[in-house]
């Protein structure tokens, strides 16, 4: 017999440490980005910048939509498990066949894309694997701690490379450390691996993961596009001074997006129209809150910031395109609350679509700004790109719950 997945209320106060682990552990990239501002000249920063945003857009691929197939279709803890070990291990493979495939181009610098591409992948794509079966269990004291404990350690191994004036490669090496220190504690913890046969697993979920694939691809595409523009036809020490700013509005963003992501399971046992519509709203009115308090903070204490923390005056240029990305920030994370509702009412394909408009307006906008306003050209086309995005998920959004009880079952 099958043991069904116990419902529970996460208090407030669990989602409060959550979040605030959360922070503190996107706080370390910050801090890795901070760090290799102050010892790196500003033209290293950018070659490693422009290598951040290409990986960032084809590795995306290595999580297939899978967080959220798993958060949508684990009924019981067996199949929890099931998904779990199916697609952590998928991901794996397709980031191995991902490094095999980028032999066979003339890289620069192999080395330094090798290691980039291992942060990346263990800091975004296979977190969000992890965390999914954290919402579903609703186990969030478990990683929180897990997450508290790694950022510690990684804050260490990082202080230290500073003090010694590591290269980049050792700053790299020991932030996956940390990472990988993470996964182990975590998975320690909760054991979710179990034995599948791999063949039935893949013909039985391919054709079920492909709108979850593809609209979570979208959306990291279409948000990456305006970096991979900057990285083509910005100058290095350009690319630098964007890092800074982009490195800090993406804790915040991030943050933002993981806390909303976390509020999936909560819907899931919703029925009522009613209570769905005002859990959507409280979400909003604590996004809006928290991303409006960012920016009046740096408002006034942001080129400070920018000029004692990073260690030169060249970086008070990134202010201004803070401030901006800030805003943008508010629009992309409300569009996010309303995008939860497609995902739940599993209208991925209409999400698909979507992104789609969305990737062809990104490419457009970018293209266009870019030639015009340089820099400023990318900032001003991620505002663009999420206004657009706010409208139409609030029209769908409109529709759907209009219909509430077709497609909420």
């Amino acid at each position: 017999m099958r043991k069904r997945i116990k419902e529970k209320v996460l208090s407030k106060k669990d989602v409060f440490l959550f979040t605030i682990a959360n922070l503190f552990r996107r706080a370390t990239n910050f801090i890795f980005v901070i760090l290799l501002a102050r010892i790196l000249n500003l033209e290293t920063l950018g070659e490693y910048s422009s290598y951040t945003y290409f990986i960032s857009l084809f590795i995306v691929v290595t999580n297939f939509g899978f967080n959220e197939f798993i958060i949508a279709n684990s009924e019981d803890e067996k199949i929890l498990k099931i998904n779990f070990t199916g697609f952590f291990l998928f991901s794996l493979l397709i980031l191995s066949v991902f490094f095999l495939i980028a032999t066979c181009f003339n890289i620069p610098n192999y080395s330094l894309f090798l290691l980039v591409g291992i942060k990346i992948f263990l800091d975004t794509s296979l977190i969000k694997v992890l965390l999914s079966y954290f919402q579903v269990l609703k186990k969030v004291n478990k990683l929180t701690v897990s997450y508290l404990l790694s950022s510690i350690l990684i804050l260490i191994f990082l202080l230290v490379a500073y003090y010694f004036e590591s290269s980049i490669y050792i700053f790299l090496i020991v932030y996956c450390i940390g990472l990988v220190i993470l996964y182990f504690i975590a998975l320690l913890e909760i054991k979710p691996f179990v034995k599948i046969n791999f063949r039935k697993f893949y013909e039985t979920n391919i054709l079920k993961i492909k709108y979850y694939g593809l609209s979570y691809i979208t959306v990291s595409i279409y948000m990456l596009i305006p970096n991979v523009f900057a990285a083509l036809f910005i100058g290095k020490e350009e690319l630098g001074i964007y890092q800074v700013a982009y490195s800090i509005a993406n804790v915040i963003l991030l943050v933002s997006i993981s806390f909303i992501q976390y509020s999936y399971s909560g819907f899931l046992k919703i029925k009522c129209k009613k209570a769905f519509t005002n859990r959507l709203k409280n979400i909003i009115k604590q996004v809006f809150l928290i991303n409006t308090i960012v920016i009046f903070f740096f408002f006034f204490f942001g080129k400070f910031i920018l000029i004692n923390i990073y260690g030169s005056e060249v970086f008070e240029d990134s202010w201004s395109l803070l401030m901006i990305l800030l805003l943008a920030n508010i629009i992309q994370s409300i569009s996010s609350v309303l995008a939860i509702t497609l995902i739940i009412a599993k209208l991925q394909k209409v999400k698909f679509k979507l992104n789609l408009e969305l990737i062809i307006l990104s490419l457009i906008c970018s293209s266009l700004f870019i030639y015009l306003f340089q820099i400023y050209g990318v900032v001003l086309s991620f505002i663009i790109v999420y206004a657009y995005s706010f409208f139409r998920f609030a029209v769908i959004n409109k529709n759907v719950l209009n219909k509430f009880e077709k497609f909420i079952k």
